[in-house]
């Protein structure tokens, strides 16, 4: 249930939106990494690509399914239902389909009225991320797995009946931005592009709402209006920050998802003179050169021999501790990794999600 702009179909509604599986997981038991969820939007329905930036503060309940199976089938209504009745409650369900095109898990949606984001791992290489969590391969002989990522990353296999009561028990934990529960029927719309952070185009129609006579819509909307502001601020202080520690292609980056994000915001003065200034840098300058180069290094990669490999490597480790904390040196640590190759201290994360997109934007 995201904001209608990040979906094409129409039983993507309000409803789905509004949850968020919560998983409470005892301390004593171990995390397991988030499997990274496809980017691309040819293996979703009913939904544009999520990530975990925008379910953070929640958590996903994810119902592997086989799609021949009667049985399977026959029980979709019951978890529907259940998902309905705590619309409120901030949990989001995601279906996922392996080893099936995308046409026909189309059909099948429709025909169960399956409206959820699917995934559709045809290749089944997200069904492969959960190996560790025991869900095996979906097929007639196991024909369904439930599984939940609580807000904190941690992975548990979820209980096939008494849904209802288990989406209650396990919401503790995930919080929304704005409660759903306050929102009125016809600020849905806003109220979803805001909870995941689809910011385009919402600042006037929440500073329309914000004037209304009715007290419920003023008020939700001048909630969303100062979620918006403290994420905006957020992100400009820190990017800021960055310029003002010495790390200019941290602010760029920083400045550029600023741009993409809340396009159409005003910056304040500082960040409006950094924007003018940081594409002049020698840092910045260089850092663009390197998002040319590890393009041309990943492409080399996949075949390289020993020695090129090693090349490939060093290149790579210069831009994990010439760029620290940034998506450059994130993707390039990722690939490192990817490649069996040792990655250096500093830097972005060693890969434990999947690289970050990166372009050489210009504000």
């Amino acid at each position: 249930m995201i904001a209608k702009n990040m979906t094409s179909k129409a039983g993507w509604t309000g409803v789905l939106l509004a949850f968020v599986f919560v998983l409470l997981v005892a301390d004593s038991r171990k995390a397991l990494a988030q499997p990274p969820l496809p980017k691309n939007p040819g293996q979703w329905v009913n939904s544009q690509p999520l990530s975990y930036e925008q379910l953070r503060g929640k958590a996903v309940y994810l119902v592997f399914f086989e799609e021949t199976c009667p049985k399977c089938r026959a029980a979709w209504p019951d978890i529907l239902s259940a998902a309905k009745s705590n619309e409120k409650l901030p949990v989001v369900f995601i279906a996922v389909n392996s080893g099936t095109q995308r046409a026909e898990v189309e059909r099948y949606a429709q025909q169960v009225k399956i409206n959820w984001p699917i995934i559709v791992d045809t290749d089944r290489s997200f069904e492969k991320e959960f190996a560790s969590s025991s869900v095996g391969e979906i097929s007639l002989q196991n024909i369904r797995q439930i599984r939940g990522i609580s807000a904190a990353g941690k992975i548990e296999s979820l209980p096939y009946d008494d849904y209802s009561d288990a989406i209650k028990g396990l919401a503790q934990g995930a919080t929304w931005k704005v409660e759903r529960a306050e929102v009125p029927p016809e600020m849905i719309p806003l109220w979803q592009q805001v909870e995941f952070g689809a910011y385009g185009g919402v600042a006037q129609p929440l500073k329309k709402a914000a004037l209304s006579n009715r007290p419920e819509v003023k008020s939700v909307a001048e909630k969303m209006l100062a979620v918006v502001d403290a994420e905006r601020q957020e992100l400009e202080n820190e990017a800021l920050a960055s310029a003002e520690a010495g790390n200019k292609f941290k602010a760029y980056e920083l400045l550029l998802k600023l741009n993409d994000t809340f396009k159409g915001y005003p910056l304040s003065d500082g960040a409006a003179k950094l924007k003018k200034d940081l594409p002049k840098d020698p840092q910045v300058k260089s850092g663009l050169a390197a998002l040319k180069q590890i393009q041309n290094i990943e492409r080399q990669l996949a075949n390289a021999k020993p020695q090129l490999k090693e090349k490939l490597g060093e290149q790579l480790s210069k831009m994990v501790t010439d760029y620290p904390e940034t998506q450059l040196a994130t993707h390039a640590a990722a690939l490192l990794k990817g490649a069996g190759l040792d990655v250096p201290e500093a830097g972005g994360a060693a890969g434990s999600q999947n690289p970050p997109a990166i372009k050489s934007g210009t504000f």
